[in-house]
């Protein structure tokens, strides 16, 4: 909770909101629904989102970065987790 705490206060925090809208994802999980759920898997909305984000950052690499000091480190490989 001290940790949590600290970050809370330490961080800046930034709210932000977006409509997106999301009737093509649901038009692509609808048809890809009932052939993944006979080989026994499962699509969520988060799965689709995901892989957008994963696209994204292969497509435009500089939003696959982090800030080491004053230089901006660009990863090679994308890791969502």
């Amino acid at each position: 909770a001290q940790r949590l705490s600290a970050s809370w206060q330490g961080a800046v925090h930034v709210p932000l909101r977006v409509d997106v809208d999301m009737s093509a994802a649901a038009e692509l999980r609808r048809q890809l629904k009932p052939s993944l759920e006979a080989a026994g898997a499962r699509l969520t909305y988060t799965d689709l989102i995901s892989a957008a984000i994963i696209q994204a950052l292969i497509q435009f690499p500089v939003l696959n970065a982090t800030l080491e000091g004053d230089m901006l480190e660009i990863h090679p490989a994308v890791n969502l987790g």
